[in-house]
């Protein structure tokens, strides 16, 4: 049987639109070795697999005939997913250690007064936090996998590929609800919803435009459906930013340059991460009525004026873990975030 780790790092390493079914013994996707030729991504091949009395995972395809350990795969195509997978294991291992010594106290814990009264449950909120989209669509069959071309141009502005992996290309017009849109050259963001879009933002990427397609009156923000609204929500302009910030997929959401509605920010802890208050004035303004009205802002440190956003601290080399110290180092409220802002911008 697989075990939960094992189908968390297969999900992990899988683009939506390759992955094929899932029980407890098997996974299937397109082969990421051979990509099933002509088949993709319609046919599924790839198989990683765990039956009763195999001692380790494996994987196969039954296109290529690429046969290995699950781990001895990752650590040949995915290095960074394996150690941290190895990692999650050993921690595993290490709390049921613990679990097992501190056995002989829990018959005491289970006489404790517990009243399930006082929990609060509320907190798992997710994609049930807010409204689920009005409309939701399937991947159009127009929407291919990222010619070379593209991920040259993501690798070149610093985007990771376990964000790109999950995105397409689009060469082509697509109808979406009777909605005939010319996407030529386009590399595609998708808004998920579970496994549904509720919209995309194209980018055509040589010449630098892009457009933003929402049916409906969906919301205008990127990964709003994945987060954790436990933690600290981070939201930057444009997706790219959001991206570079350094911190995880589940604590960042893209307003895509327009205000948070009242009904999303209410329910989250919200930190506004504008683009370079001392170089730009749009959003120098944007960041003194943010101040106004009470929420926590990221406010540019003095010296950084080369620099316009975080994907140009990424671009330039800056690691994603300085570049968060920055951000948690320099979140300002009310009247003292309104002086910071003025003396860093002079």
């Amino acid at each position: 049987m697989l075990t939960q780790i094992e189908k968390k790092y297969f999900e992990m390493i899988t683009p939506k639109i390759e992955m094929g079914s899932k029980s407890d013994e098997t996974y299937t996707r397109c082969c990421p070795i051979c990509r099933e030729g002509k088949s993709f991504p319609r046919k599924k091949r790839f198989y990683m697999y765990n039956k009763s009395g195999m001692k380790f995972t494996l994987v196969h395809c039954f296109n290529c005939g690429y046969h290995k350990s699950f781990n001895n795969f990752l650590k040949e195509y995915y290095p960074s997913e394996c150690q941290m997978m190895k990692s999650e294991v050993k921690g595993e291992k290490l709390l049921s250690l613990s679990k097992l010594k501190k056995s002989s106290d829990l018959t005491s814990d289970l006489n404790s007064n517990i009243n399930l009264n006082d929990l609060d449950f509320s907190k798992n909120l997710k994609e049930d936090s807010f409204n689920k989209p009005k409309k939701l669509f399937e991947i159009p069959k127009e929407f291919q996998k990222l010619p070379v071309s593209a991920v040259l141009y993501l690798q070149k502005r610093a985007i990771p590929e376990k964000y790109y992996k999950d995105w397409y290309y689009c060469n082509s017009k697509v109808t979406l609800f009777d909605k005939e849109l010319y996407l030529k050259d386009y590399i595609i963001i998708p808004f998920y919803y579970k496994n549904l879009l509720y919209g995309f933002q194209a980018l055509k990427y040589i010449e630098k435009k892009f457009y933003i397609y929402l049916p409906a009156e969906n919301y205008k923000i990127w990964n709003l459906y994945d987060i954790d609204t436990n933690k600290t929500i981070y939201v930057a302009e444009s997706i790219y930013d959001a991206i570079s910030s350094g911190f995880d997929k589940i604590q960042i959401i893209s307003s895509l340059g327009v205000s948070l509605p009242e009904e999303i920010s209410k329910k989250l802890n919200v930190v506004y991460c504008l683009d370079n208050q001392i170089i730009d004035e749009t959003s120098y303004k944007e960041s003194l009525k943010l101040l106004d009205e009470g929420k926590k802002v990221f406010i540019w440190p003095k010296k950084s004026e080369k620099f316009k956003d975080f994907n140009d601290l990424a671009k330039a080399g800056v690691k994603p873990e300085k570049i968060r110290r920055l951000i948690e180092n320099n979140i300002y409220s009310g009247f003292e975030g309104k002086i910071k802002l003025k003396l860093n911008k002079g």
